[in-house]
């Protein structure tokens, strides 16, 4: 085991992460690094937006295993390298993530109609406003 998988392994460990979080983040990890056949430690943010065109494009995965390597990613980037990624100019169609460099990809929601909290909340108060 590299000391970089080591050291990333303690870290997760330390702020109490799952188990299989930990396994996860780890693959995702040495998956990016098989991709370039380098350590990540000597890769930067064009080749992590690189993977996830690969990703997204070639690979064809689904949502959640591409925030989990962007999660993975930035967790070895900020936490284990302690890295900051550079901030980009905000272009302004983009959304407010995108100035991060890894935009978090959402599913769509299950579930048709659903109100948010503060939503529900001014519709259970709604009674009370008409008297």
């Amino acid at each position: 085991m590299t000391f970089l998988r080591l050291r990333m392994i303690e870290d997760m460990k330390v702020r109490n992460l799952a188990p299989n979080t930990q396994r996860i983040y780890v693959d995702r990890v040495a998956k990016f690094a098989q991709y370039f056949g380098k350590s990540p430690h000597l890769l930067g943010p064009e080749e992590i937006r690189t993977y996830q065109v690969y990703l997204s494009t070639e690979k064809n995965a689904s949502p959640s295993l591409l925030n989990q390597a962007v999660c993975a990613l930035r967790f070895l980037y900020r936490i284990t390298l302690g890295k900051r990624p550079q901030r980009q100019r905000r272009v302004r169609h983009q959304g407010p993530r995108a100035a991060l460099g890894n935009p978090r990809l959402f599913r769509q929601d299950q579930r048709p109609g659903a109100f948010g909290q503060r939503r529900a909340e001014h519709l259970s108060d709604a009674p009370e406003n008409l008297a």
